[in-house]
């Protein structure tokens, strides 16, 4: 899309020279082909070959992820992931960021916007905070059954146990239990987190057949 944006129009073996590395001219035809399905390109034809050109401009397909983007109703959103996150066509462009020329930063290290920002960060695309909980509690009961079974072997094997092992089974037992509760708490947590944001499970850009498959959808139907 990009070298048919940059010429304008193009056949198969002009986009083949301006990509990198050695694609097949099948491969490339054949991308040119799906495209032209799902209406991102058109073609036409001059001296026996088929030109390619765009069917919608850069600033269009731009619109549609940003229609996405804020049809995503949260309270706090990280911009900088949700983004990436819809996905579409995207390029990353490398700069240097130049000192300041005036005033002064909002962003500090010693203040609450980078650290607010790194937990939003965090919390907007990863639960693991809590499947870290989650790994505790189950190291937790590992180690907590250790203690327990040497606890009773040495209280079969000698009739009697160390004060100081007794009490560290049961302050384990009491913190294996707190953790788990932790766990558990924090997996319905997630649960109802992921309702409660209501993102959708995909993005779609665009559909082929669908449109003629609900046409004949009811017709199929009124067949006896």
């Amino acid at each position: 899309m990009d070298v048919l944006h940059r010429r304008g129009r193009a056949t198969v073996g002009e986009v083949m020279g301006d990509l990198t590395g050695e694609p097949a001219y099948s491969t490339v035809r054949a991308q040119l082909r799906v495209l032209e399905q799902k209406g991102h390109v058109r073609h036409e034809e001059h001296q026996l070959r088929y030109v390619y050109l765009p069917a919608a401009s850069p600033q269009t397909a731009r619109r549609s992820a940003l229609n996405h983007l804020l049809a995503l109703q949260e309270s706090d959103p990280y911009l900088r992931g949700l983004v990436v996150w819809i996905g579409f066509q995207q390029a990353f462009v490398p700069y240097e960021r130049e000192a300041r020329h005036a005033g002064t930063t909002h962003f500090p290290f010693f203040s609450r916007n980078p650290w607010k920002t790194f937990a939003i960060g965090l919390t907007s695309f990863s639960f693991m905070p809590i499947f870290t909980v989650i790994g505790a509690a189950a190291t937790a009961a590992i180690v907590t059954g250790v203690l327990v079974l040497v606890t009773l072997l040495l209280l079969v094997a000698r009739g009697t146990v160390s004060t100081t092992l007794t009490l560290v089974t049961i302050g384990a037992v009491f913190w294996t239990t707190i953790l788990a509760a932790i766990a558990a708490v924090g997996i319905y947590v997630i649960r109802i987190y992921k309702d409660v944001r209501n993102r959708p499970q995909y993005i779609v850009e665009s559909t082929i057949g669908l449109s003629q498959a609900a046409e004949e959808a009811p017709a199929e139907r009124a067949l006896p």
